[in-house]
């Protein structure tokens, strides 16, 4: 199938040269045949048509021209090359990019809070919107002006919905936003010349990298979907913009008809199916690894103490390598199209995939300029075939993949899991297959030597002949129309050359400013990252150095009940709770469907405290973290035995607590249902505890009741103490320990953050081993010294459940304390 390209390399500096030169010398033979052209009674359209052949710079054989009209006539070439329309482009694809990412996140929720699948995923479906071009009086709609610019500002409610007072409210909003800014799509790339199409594919994607490059510093966050100020921003300047574009679009040639005219078969290229499906497995690798610059340090991550990347500041070699990608990709059309390349895709998939540390980060660098470089080449493919039938595969791929993605994950949740589960390695391998079918070319070895022989011939002839031959390619059907054209005149000759160089000048002119506009995008995201830049670590208050206290929280990927980011809340009530250490359990954001996000860069940076994330997103758990006030000399990750379930992580972190060490063990068991999974998971927990040197607290949602099998095997092999025996009415939470004095126990309800609440265990490291634990309880709070006291704002000793989600406050017959 055509690739529709502006081969800036086919024509050289002295060819363009010798145009020019030629050009002047038909100039005035040109006007004379300018009366004769307007008498001639040809229909526009007949004009167009055949123009349209001789414009498009079929000088390489391996490009089919779809047939354009309104090719430049009165127009400037140089309109959208201007700094402030480049500018627009790209503000408006952030905020196209905003609206696109924010919606698989957005379903999510559902699934979430159900844990099975909900049946809202079926807003999805607004992604094959395209399909309504296929409908001759929307596709006219949508191909002027006028109607692009009325999808862009209907575009804002996408942007808007974080408004919305509920959360399905919110959802239905943020679709109906997806379905005008995928109708926009199509819009901006189907309905123009060639020339613009070019432009705006690249302004696309350098509107991506700009999407990247804000994140950076929201600290991996899209802050207008944070913040109420931002958003409201973000959305009022959306219409002056829009309005702008649709000025600019006023200018710009329009070709209403090519949105449902099927292109000239070339065997030489994949078919509608296999461009439509390759096309949605580049969009969803994009999404799946680059989809915020920190995803690929993440998946390399290694414990603490271990040499390995980190968000800051390789993030920034991620954002370099999709750039380097992006821009380069016009200067290497061969090598995008040959199996090295595809092969070369692979083989750094299965480094990034399997290898750990720097060797994974630097194959996740190349797999970046991979992904990148490709993006651009399969994308002028794509807009060859009718946007209403190629656009609804290539999402259809998509989809199929992000729910991929999302089995290999949640298998125990949804059907069929037992065959996808832990199959991320097979989902990479199948990205890159579908990708390289697309991005092929193909051909027997007759067409290959016809084509060999075809390419000497042009080296030896002139352009003026290149040019020429081109015009045996039209067909016997339009024969008539372009003698009638072109009948006593050499005017359209003369046209064609002029336009051959136009565009060659233009082509360049642009991708020269494409070049300073990545780099300034770069320079962005650098100066977010040397905002972000601590100059010193952070240090603990040491008011009593001798006390430290454990903490457990389900954290709920930082969305509230909901489904509002909470990570802003949750912090403060970090803050506010005044622990030292805790164990964070559901946090593994770095996920496509999730929102991309880092949130242990995020805490890190908002809380200055240590972290310690891990395992990966490769090995598909829900995430653990461990966020500490103390520093972290070292740490192991763990996955624990899980036959059947999910699988269940674990970190074992030494932190350094005003020069004592102290070990903690952070943990998420399996289901509850999967009694197997959670025997074999207490022994291996009780193997950790009992082999720990230092003192230990263990920080755990064990998914079993007081008292337990589960219980008595984390207990008595691991040779732990419960804080607080007495608490029977727990299910998941619990903190056990060794080797420490404790002082208190609470428990916090969740206030709306999450489905879980917050529980905190206090310790005082002994001055030696001999020294006794307190045992008696008291609930009130004049028994024991007031710095040990848990903060007041969350109120006093409150019996039962707190059901208020308006604020956080004790509950549960909490806070309890410990003397002698």
């Amino acid at each position: 199938m055509a690739d529709d390209e502006l081969h800036m390399q086919d024509v050289s500096e002295e060819e363009v040269n010798a145009m020019e030169a030629t050009t002047n010398a038909v100039k005035q033979q040109r006007k004379q045949h300018t009366s004769l052209q307007k008498r001639t009674p040809v229909k526009l359209e007949h004009r167009h048509r055949a123009q349209s052949i001789i414009q498009s710079k079929a000088l390489d054989e391996l490009e089919t021209e779809v047939f354009e009209t309104g090719l430049y006539e009165n127009s400037d070439l140089s309109t959208g090359s201007s700094y402030g329309v480049m500018g627009a482009e790209i503000l408006y694809s952030y905020v196209w990019w905003s609206i696109f990412h924010a919606l698989p996140a957005m379903v999510w929720f559902f699934p979430l809070c159900e844990m099975e699948i909900s049946g809202y995923e079926a807003a999805a479906f607004v992604w094959f919107s395209p399909i309504f071009t296929l409908i001759g009086p929307i596709r006219r709609a949508i191909s002027t002006p006028f109607g692009l610019m009325v999808l862009r500002l209907l575009s804002i409610v996408g942007v808007a919905s974080f408004q919305a007072p509920t959360n399905k409210s919110r959802l239905l909003i943020l679709a109906a936003g997806n379905l005008f800014v995928m109708l926009g799509w199509v819009a901006n790339w189907w309905n123009m010349s060639k020339l613009d199409r070019h432009r705006r594919i690249y302004l696309h994607l350098l509107g991506y990298l700009f999407f990247l490059a804000v994140r950076v510093w929201g600290s991996t966050f899209n802050y207008i979907y944070m913040s109420y100020q931002l958003n409201n921003v973000v959305s009022v300047l959306c219409v002056p913009l829009a309005i702008y574009l649709y000025i600019r679009d006023q200018r710009t040639p329009v070709i209403s008809h090519e949105l449902s005219e099927p292109p000239r078969a070339n065997t030489r290229y994949p078919g509608l199916l296999a461009t439509g499906v390759g096309f949605g497995a580049l969009l969803f690798l994009t999404g799946l690894l680059f989809g915020e610059v920190s995803v690929i340090v993440r998946y390399s991550v290694v414990p603490i103490g271990e040499q390995g990347p980190q968000p800051w500041p390789w993030g920034l070699a991620t954002l370099c390598a999709l750039t380097v990608g992006l821009l380069g990709s016009g200067h290497c059309r061969d090598l995008l199209s040959s199996h090295p390349w595809t092969m070369v895709g692979l083989f750094f998939s299965m480094v990034f995939y399997f290898m750990e540390s720097y060797t994974a980060f630097f194959g996740g660098l190349i797999l970046a300029v991979y992904t990148m470089s490709l993006l651009p080449h399969i994308s002028k493919r794509l807009v060859n075939f009718p946007s209403g039938k190629v656009f609804p595969i290539a999402m259809l791929s998509y989809f199929f993949l992000l729910l991929l993605s999302v089995w290999v994950v949640a298998y125990k949740f949804v059907p069929g899991g037992v065959i996808t589960r832990e199959r991320s390695d097979a989902m990479h391998v199948l990205l890159i297959l579908l990708i390289g079918m697309a991005s092929r070319k193909f051909g027997s070895e007759h067409e290959s030597s016809k084509m060999h022989s075809q390419k000497a011939a042009n080296k030896k002839s002139t352009l003026f002949g290149r040019f020429f031959r081109r015009l045996s390619t039209i067909t016997e059907e339009d024969s008539e129309e372009w003698q009638e054209t072109t009948r006593g005149s050499t005017t359209h000759q003369v046209r064609a050359r002029e336009l051959i160089v136009a565009e060659e000048k233009e082509g360049r002119r642009f991708h020269s400013k494409a070049i300073k506009v990545g780099v300034a995008i770069i320079l962005l995201a650098l100066l977010g990252f040397a905002s972000r830049y601590r100059p010193y670590p952070p240090m603990p208050v040491e008011e009593h150095p001798n006390i430290v206290s454990g903490g457990i929280w389900a954290f709920h990927f930082g969305y509230d009940n909901k489904a509002f980011p909470s990570m802003e809340r949750a912090a403060q009530l970090i803050l506010n709770s005044e622990v030292d250490v805790i164990g964070l359990l559901e946090t593994d954001a770095a996920r496509h469907f999730i929102g991309s996000r880092d949130i242990a860069t995020w805490l890190e940076e908002r809380l200055n405290v240590y972290v310690d994330y891990g395992p990966g997103p490769k090995a598909h758990t829900f995430g653990c973290l461990l966020v500490s006030r103390y520093p972290i000399v070292k740490s192991t990750h763990h996955l624990l035995p899980s036959p059947e379930g999910e699988i269940a992580p674990a970190i074992v972190a030494t932190v350094n607590v005003s020069g004592s060490l102290v070990d903690f063990l952070v943990v998420h068991f399996g289901n509850e249902e999967d009694n197997l999974d959670r025997k074999l998971q207490a022994h291996a927990v009780a193997e950790l505890l009992a082999n720990a040197t230092n003192p230990i607290v263990m920080l755990s949602y064990v998914t079993d009741r007081h008292g337990s099998r589960d219980y008595k095997t984390i207990v008595e092999k691991g040779n732990v103490n419960d804080i607080d025996t007495t608490d029977r009415k727990r299910f998941c939470e619990y903190i056990f320990y060794r080797g420490l004095i404790r002082l208190g126990y609470a428990r916090i309800s969740h206030g709306g953050l999450s489905d879980t609440e917050v529980q905190i265990g206090k310790f005082r490291i002994p001055s030696s081993p001999a020294e006794p634990d307190h045992s008696t309880v008291t609930q009130n709070p004049e028994d024991v010294p007031a710095w040990t006291h848990f903060p007041d704002m969350f109120g006093k000793l409150f019996q039962g459940h707190y059901y208020d989600e308006s604020r956080h406050h004790f509950h549960m017959n909490t806070p309890k304390y410990f003397k002698v």
